[in-house]
């Protein structure tokens, strides 16, 4: 609920009779009024809180346009949105407006509970853009003071470089994840919305929806652009999936703590039966776990070994690769490691004792097993010891792979394999129960839509049935994801240039290249419009 003391809106009208009604209508705020442009500008400028500026174009003196173009010129006051409320209906001033740097644009006669709708949506946003620049200031003084105090210890200099650099890769993981924990509830959020928004008959049901609609695209708006400036802060990093042998990675991590480990006499060996298997990951990716783990079990050990054991265990008939990392160091209390994977948390015993940011890195780690479809988990006594586990899911070989190819055949079978209505036939790939409902109900009105929850029943249908465009999900949980899926339909015939498209939520639009390259024939990223899909689909098949 907004408060009257909190908010202050500035109302620049020459029209006496509109101030009055926007006095009482935004009653509930802090009121400044300017009769024109000219004194608008210097009440923004001396008045030190100012949250949001309703502006009339046609006004004596200064317009509204001038008026405009001079706040966002000033760096006092370019940041405060600005609303255009005019008579004027045309496309030329409305394009004009928000060319000017305005936020939203309003025609009189307006409507009062719609003004007051938007007035309070841009007021939230203004206060969450305010959060945000507090946040970050908070977290740019923490980082200039802990600098400063390790610019007075020599020995901690080399610590205090790498730890920055760190933190700078490990806050761009972090909010590549943040980016896919939104982007998939929007996809419902505005999928359905649209979808009721077209098809409900309730009038009431049908504003609601489209008010949802507009604040899922405001959100989806606020979030590219808290990636986009992510990335310009820093060194953008990819995520490049491909095929490696994950035994020689581990070795490669445990030989670089090899030194490390001899300095402290402690011993570091790493158990494993195997030389070769072969696994699908981000190999930078996975190397930074290891080393981000492996680096913790060395630093707070003083005496001992730390153990790297890998090993494929079986479970509930999938088969795993398991990464313990064993030391005899100082441990966590059992307090500590219920709240270990808390973020920003400052912990007084365990790996965080005397140590700033070990809570945000685990919390990064353990975000970064997730994106990898694994998982991490700690067992630990003070004083003893600690093993970290981390599991991966592996895929079968190909032997296997094929027989539950076959044997999802064979289910399938029962199924009617043949499209009688004429249409563009559609296989989409996609493994989550709300985007398959949600894509389907886009897509059925215009399209016969066939769908696989996972890559084994991708392959399986696609050999069974002739498909006019394939929709693929890329990351489709445990067994074969959606390149490998790509991979074996490029190897029918009947597929070699059945068009097939990339849709996912991880992948930034700049990766399209990317996919290209995999041999998709476009990339699509989470979440997309009904309208947009189908013009795409329709591009493709040569509908009109």
């Amino acid at each position: 609920m907004l408060v009257k003391e909190e908010k202050t809106i500035l109302i620049a009208d020459d029209t006496p009779e509109n101030v009055d009604i926007l006095r009482e209508l935004l009653s509930d705020y802090k009121l400044v009024i300017a009769i024109n442009g000219k004194i608008a500008l210097k009440i923004a400028d001396i008045e030190p809180k100012i949250d949001l500026i309703l502006l009339d174009i046609m006004m004596p003196e200064l317009n509204g346009y001038q008026a405009c173009e001079i706040l966002k010129s000033n760096s006092k006051t370019r940041d405060i949105p600005v609303i255009f409320i005019t008579a004027l209906t045309d496309t030329e001033s409305l394009v004009k407006s928000f060319e000017l740097g305005a936020v939203d644009y309003i025609t009189k006669p307006f409507n009062p509970s719609e003004v007051k709708k938007r007035v309070e949506t841009h007021l939230t946003l203004r206060s969450y853009h305010k959060k945000l620049e507090n946040m970050n200031s908070i977290l740019e003084e923490k980082v200039k003071q802990r600098t400063v105090e390790l610019q007075n210890v020599n020995s901690e200099l080399i610590v205090a470089k790498n730890k920055a650099e760190e933190m700078n890769k490990l806050k761009s993981f972090f909010i590549q994840n943040i980016s896919h924990e939104f982007r998939t509830p929007l996809i419902s959020i505005l999928g359905f919305s649209d979808i009721i928004a077209q098809e409900a008959e309730n009038i009431e049901h049908v504003d609601f929806s489209k008010k949802i609609y507009l604040a899922g695209q405001r959100l989806q708006k606020t979030l590219n652009d808290i990636i986009a400036l992510t990335e310009l802060e820093k060194q953008k990093i990819e995520i490049a999936i491909r095929r490696i042998n994950i035994i020689t990675t581990i070795k490669n991590a445990v030989d670089h703590f090899i030194n490390t480990a001899n300095s402290k006499r402690l011993s570091l060996k790493l158990n494993c039966d195997f030389e070769e298997l072969c696994y699908r990951t981000d190999e930078n990716l996975l190397k930074y776990i290891l080393f981000n783990i492996i680096d913790n079990a060395i630093k707070f050990t003083d005496r001992g070994y730390v153990l790297v054991d890998v090993a494929k265990v079986e479970e509930n008939s999938a088969v795993n690769l398991l990464i313990k990392v064993a030391d005899t160091g100082i441990g966590i209390s059992q307090e500590n490691l219920e709240t270990i994977f808390s973020s920003f948390r400052q912990e007084s015993e365990g790996y965080s004792r005397s140590y700033e940011g070990m809570g945000i890195g685990l919390t990064i780690a353990k975000q970064l097993v997730e994106i990898l479809k694994g998982t991490i988990s700690i067992k630990s006594k003070l004083n003893v010891g600690t093993e970290v586990f981390l599991k991966f899911p592996i895929a079968h070989s190909e032997e296997e792979v094929t027989n539950q190819i076959k044997r999802v055949k064979h289910t399938f079978y029962k199924e009617e394999v043949s499209h009688s209505s004429g249409r563009t036939t559609i296989l989409m790939v996609e493994d989550n129960n709300n985007n398959r409902l949600l894509l389907k109900k886009m897509l059925q009105q215009h399209f016969d839509v066939d769908e696989a929850a996972d890559g084994i029943s991708a392959v399986a249908k696609s050999e069974m049935k002739n498909y006019d465009i394939v929709l693929m999900d890329i990351n489709l949980g445990p067994g074969i994801d959606g390149i490998e899926v790509l991979r074996r339909m490029r190897n029918m015939p009947k597929y070699e240039n059945v068009p097939v498209i990339a849709v996912t939520a991880y992948a930034n639009l700049e990766e399209r290249d990317k996919f290209i390259e995999y041999g998709f024939d476009d990339f699509v990223q989470k979440p997309i419009l009904k309208a947009d899909f189908i013009a795409l689909i329709n591009k493709f098949t040569g509908n009109n």
